[in-house]
């Protein structure tokens, strides 16, 4: 039977390939991810590999010295992922080192068919909205997603790439209303699971069930593509978005955060 942080693991990198960086390389069974600053997930290290204990031994210490220098010649600040997959023992050590926490959040799974179950039924506003699924990024929904987000026209080129260089099966999602985007999203599918990003819905259609809706069209495609399981992340303060999730089967399955340097180390 598979230990729980083995398939914390599995999940965390199943979850690495839905946000690849612009820049990625090895370091061990880490990996160091730069992105131009755009996201902590895309600029940070991930430490998720499973190990069992961190130690302070010789070559250990390389690689936060190596990973120190990867973010230094970047102009960018040393953060990395950790999570209940990664080595026990290395949050504290960060700690005691003066990195500072940020961000706490869940990984939360369900069962695809529950999901679906659990979603089917829509409110009238919700019923009346169109779907439109590509397996691609188009401009429409490239437009849609930096609008619904409020992000700026700056982070279109790392948004873009970054859905791009998605390898697995993927599906863009958008629910319109004439000619209105009310939400949008994407999934990826591998190995029997399917994971949800980019899940946001506009300020305008908030409250009104659309944000069930957009979850069942994800799941139904996701049931489609034989993923029996589904996975999200979410920010673990965000009170709308896990009452939809939980509404949807999703429950926590553990937990992750960053730990960043603080400025002037």
């Amino acid at each position: 039977m598979i230990s729980r942080k083995s398939l914390y693991s599995h999940l965390e990198r199943l979850a690495l390939r839905t946000w690849p960086a612009e820049t990625a390389e090895s370091s061990g069974s880490w990996l160091l991810r730069a992105s131009g600053g755009v996201t902590k997930r895309a600029n940070s290290v991930w430490t998720a590999d499973g190990s069992e204990l961190w130690e302070e031994t010789e070559e250990n210490l390389r690689r936060i010295h190596l990973a120190e220098a990867f973010y230094a010649e970047r102009g960018l600040a040393s953060r990395f992922h950790l999570s209940d997959a990664s080595p026990d023992g290395l949050d504290e050590w960060l700690e005691e080192r003066g990195y500072l926490k940020e961000v706490p959040c869940d990984l939360m799974t369900a069962q695809t068919a529950d999901t679906v179950r659990l979603t089917a039924s829509c409110t009238p506003a919700a019923r009346g909205l169109t779907a439109v699924v590509e397996p691609e990024p188009t401009s429409a929904w490239m437009d849609a997603f930096l609008e619904l987000e409020g992000y700026s026209p700056e982070v279109r080129p790392f948004y873009d790439g970054l859905y791009r260089r998605i390898e697995p099966a993927k599906a863009f999602l958008r629910l319109m209303d004439g000619e209105r985007c009310a939400a949008a999203g994407c999934a990826v599918a591998e190995e029997d699971w399917a994971g949800f990003i980019g899940v946001v819905v506009h300020p305008a259609f908030r409250g009104k069930g659309i944000g069930r809706r957009l979850i069942h069209e994800l799941a139904c495609w996701s049931l489609e593509e034989g993923a029996e399981q589904l996975y999200l992340q979410v920010i673990a303060d965000n009170v709308p978005a896990m009452k939809l999730y939980t509404g949807a089967g999703f429950s926590r399955l553990f937990g992750y955060h960053y730990r960043t340097a603080a400025s002037g180390m």
